[in-house]
């Protein structure tokens, strides 16, 4: 367990690290890359609930947090 720790903490703390370095280059804000990582992580955590879970994504409820988030990832990308 703990190999398997120490060798998959390491690269992707270097991938997280050079994605946030990234997006604060291109965007000059260090609020953008949090923003993205909320609503990116929203997308992938209805995903793997539904595809682990077989928890509906099609509730009204998770529409709408799902419609926020892309919402939120598109002001992000879009608005300068």
């Amino acid at each position: 367990m703990f190999l398997s720790n120490a060798l998959f903490a390491i690269p992707m703390g270097m991938c997280f690290w050079l994605a946030a370095k990234n997006i604060v280059t291109a965007t000059n804000e260090l609020w953008a890359s949090k923003l993205l990582g909320f609503g990116v992580s929203n997308f992938v955590f209805a995903v793997m609930t539904y595809a682990f879970m077989r928890e509906s994504i099609f509730t009204a409820k998770t529409l709408s947090c799902l419609l926020l988030a892309s919402a939120i990832i598109a002001i992000q990308i879009f608005w300068e």
